[in-house]
């Protein structure tokens, strides 16, 4: 067995859990991550059939004058007045957050799939919500590399250069085009 490295000598930097109404918070002008209506619908979506199950972190920043949020810019543009949004409060400087700031999401997105894992829990998952379901169907097609269904109402005028495949992982029959 290969011995992971770990890491050493790590601070702790969350201060205190604690909820903010949206207007107490800033959006750091830094923030590189643009919000599409796709992810922005997505987030309503799971937002209005689980709730709240995350926290955003935020900071006092000396630069921007105040409680600047790093991660959740958009958990904080999506919610109604009055809202109170969980928030991490990390004791960071704002160069610190500017490295968080950029290399949050970034961090996550290194993470590989196991495919057979991601497949069974999204097919275990019941129906949802409009939403919710175009998300889903959205992670099926980017990180399971799945596309619609052939089914019956397939119109046969459009078939040309699609062809059927067999997915490997759910074994069901998906639409395959010239180009895939």
């Amino acid at each position: 067995m290969t011995d992971k490295p770990k890491a050493v000598n790590i601070a702790d930097r969350v201060k205190s859990l604690r909820r903010f109404k949206p207007e107490q918070i800033k959006a750091h002008p830094d923030n590189w991550r643009l919000h599409g209506d796709d992810q922005r619908s997505g987030l309503i979506g799971l937002l209005e059939e689980v709730g709240f199950a995350g926290v955003n972190l935020v900071y006092d920043s000396k630069r921007h004058g105040g409680w600047t949020v790093i991660d959740g810019h958009l958990r904080q543009d999506i919610v109604e007045d009055g809202f109170r949004i969980p928030c991490v409060v990390l004791d960071v400087t704002d160069d610190e957050a500017d490295l968080l700031l950029a290399t949050h999401d970034p961090i996550a997105e290194l993470a590989t799939s196991n495919q057979a894992a991601l497949h069974s829990l999204l097919e275990s998952i019941g129906p949802r919500g409009e939403a919710t379901e175009v998300l889903l169907d959205e992670l099926k097609r980017t990180k399971l590399g799945q596309v619609a269904t052939l089914g019956a109402e397939l119109d046969e005028s459009i078939a040309d250069g699609i062809s059927v495949c067999i997915c490997p992982i759910c074994k069901h029959e998906h639409a395959k085009t010239d180009g895939d």
